[in-house]
């Protein structure tokens, strides 16, 4: 197995290898890239699969209800005395 030149970055805290360009044994060109971690396809997968359906249970539509909807009576204004110049 052929070890690969890369730099490590983090993501989110989790280490995430740069690697660097090089060549397959087809010839194929393989420019820089980051590399995922194992797994993270199938997780973004589901997340999605997860959103779509909580969106398609809602019928679509997204309503927040932040109570009855009317704004709270205004209060009177406050008088405070003036003093005297000195």
């Amino acid at each position: 197995m052929k070890l690969l030149r890369g730099r490590a970055w983090t993501k989110g805290g989790f280490p995430v290898p740069w690697i660097g360009s090089y060549g397959k044994k087809s010839g194929t060109r393989v420019g820089e890239h980051y590399r995922s971690a194992p797994g993270s396809k199938r997780q973004v997968t589901i997340a999605g699969m997860v959103v779509l359906l909580v969106w398609g249970i809602g019928g679509g539509h997204v309503t927040i209800d932040i109570g009855s909807g009317h704004a709270p009576a205004p209060h009177g204004a406050v008088v405070q005395p003036v003093e005297g110049k000195r």
